[in-house]
């Protein structure tokens, strides 16, 4: 029994078509295959992004390689630039000096 990896990859990137003219010869109600055909024809699948194959990785840290490229060199910025930069590093407004003490403390 092979893995489901292999019965997968072996498998066509595109289904078969499905030929109607059988079926219209031997159905004997009449548009009962043309309705199913156009239904069919009009089924649409959404493809969901692919974030983990290696392309997708990839692109995502040639993103973050062209961030840290343009980045302000360190002797030159400051904070509000690092801010902009990397947002997780901006201090919120209820603690906003180092050493987290709430602004009625200081």
């Amino acid at each position: 029994m092979r893995s489901l990896p292999y019965r997968l990859a072996i498998l066509p990137k595109k289904p078969p078509t499905i030929s109607c003219t059988y079926y219209k010869a031997n159905v004997a109600k009449a548009g009962l295959v043309d309705a199913f055909e156009k239904k069919f024809n009009d089924l649409k699948f959404p493809v969901p992004e692919d974030k983990y194959t290696v392309q997708a990785r990839i692109e995502e840290y040639e993103k973050k390689l062209e961030k840290m490229k343009n980045i302000i060199p360190f002797d030159q910025i400051t904070m509000e630039d690092l801010n902009k930069v990397f947002p997780e590093t901006k201090l919120d407004k209820k603690y906003p000096y180092w050493s987290h003490k709430p602004i009625e403390n200081l």
